[in-house]
């Protein structure tokens, strides 16, 4: 599965190896999601059920407009699509799995985008549904992008993330979402902040990463504005 590479002092899976032609471990963008189940990676099943118990019933779930932050090669969609979401954009930084997502057809956009940079291209309040799973690990936490799922969310629209508890801990995640929690920006439904919710395996049946937790977190976006620069109102 992958190379690995070393960010900040934590070991994590190198997820540029994922290349057409494969990397020395032979990791392949089409052997991702074969790769991802094996190990145990429930993280957009868990997305899906969350989406399903927490989503504004009073609306057609067909208009759902979801945004897949690091969509990898589309391996969400197989889990959002039967639910009967059909309008979604997708993120990923990685080309070759970015282009894997496209051939799908599901999504109306695919973007290559570094979640550490602004969405300066998405308008506030487009998506009712924002999903980041096994991304937030890969990302900066003073970048913002919490602050960003926010401000892209309609009000009453769902944000659904994972996070590797060893690395929330070592790369200081802990204020930035709690910040988000405590300022009113958004519902904590399931995470650390206030419910306490039991962390789950991250890749339970792979070698190396067997023992690591992961917080799942789910949040509803509340009414409070987020000013332009990012800062709560």
């Amino acid at each position: 599965m992958g190379s690995t590479e070393e960010i900040r002092g934590v070991v994590m899976i190198d997820l540029n190896s994922y290349t057409k032609g494969g990397d020395k471990d032979g990791a392949k963008t089409e052997d991702y999601q074969t790769q991802m189940e094996k190990f145990g990676w429930r993280g957009p099943h868990m997305a899906a059920e969350a989406f399903m118990k927490f989503r504004d019933t009073s609306k057609d779930i067909g208009s759902t407009y979801w945004l897949n932050a690091g969509c990898g090669d589309g391996i969400e969609s197989a889990h959002f699509k039967p639910l009967g979401v059909k309008k979604a954009v997708g993120l990923d930084y990685t080309a070759d799995m970015l282009d894997m997502a496209a051939k799908l057809g599901f999504y109306e956009k695919t973007i290559q985008h570094d979640l550490n940079s602004p969405l300066s291209f998405v308008a506030d309040s487009t998506f009712d549904l924002v999903t980041c799973l096994g991304v937030l690990t890969y990302i900066k936490p003073e970048s913002g992008v919490l602050t960003e799922f926010c401000r892209v969310t309609k009000p009453g629209g769902l944000i659904i993330m994972t996070h590797r508890i060893d690395v929330y801990d070592v790369h200081n995640w802990k204020a930035p979402i709690a910040e988000c929690v405590t300022s009113g920006l958004v519902e904590e439904l399931s995470g650390p902040v206030v419910v306490k919710t039991a962390p789950t395996g991250y890749l339970p049946l792979h070698p190396q990463y067997k023992d690591i937790l992961s917080h799942f977190i789910v949040w509803r976006r509340t009414d409070k504005a987020i000013k332009t620069n990012g800062e709560v109102n």
